[in-house]
């Protein structure tokens, strides 16, 4: 998100200067309506706009392959100083067919939350989509 893409883009940067070969991704609502912009900063590689779901998982089953990137949909990445935006991907319709978080992966002990009764916890974005259209949210230009 916009309040959020400086502090991505410091790590992006702190990643590239640690060690250049390493390969950044950024998505999210700001990356997905300002693509171009994104990938001019010389330490993104990669930007996944719209649903990144099923991008994310062709992205790196092509970079284990030494595939091309030009046939994933909702990829963008740079090529001889060119940006190349591919085709948006279609809104996943069955959102059933995701898998559920992989939540035990998840170490609740570096996140500062806590919740009522003192438990450690984090917060996760359950749904897809908002009922309000408010004027300022990138929901409309998106979808």
């Amino acid at each position: 998100m916009t309040n959020t893409y400086h502090a991505a883009i410091k790590i992006t940067k702190a990643i590239k200067e640690y060690d250049h070969s390493i390969l950044t991704v950024i998505g999210g609502p700001h990356p997905s309506i300002f693509i171009e912009q994104t990938l001019e900063n010389p330490s993104v590689d990669f930007v996944i706009f719209g649903e990144g779901e099923y991008t994310i998982t062709e992205l790196c089953d092509t970079l284990e392959s030494g595939g091309n990137f030009s046939h994933i949909k909702g990829l963008a990445f740079k090529e001889s100083n060119r940006i190349i935006v591919n085709g948006l991907r279609p809104l996943i319709s069955n959102l059933d067919e995701l898998p559920f978080p992989a939540r035990q992966l998840l170490n609740l002990s570096e996140y500062p939350l806590r919740s009522l009764t003192g438990k450690r916890m984090a917060t996760m974005i359950s749904s897809r989509g908002c009922p309000y259209n408010c004027a300022y949210c990138y929901k409309g230009l998106l979808w």
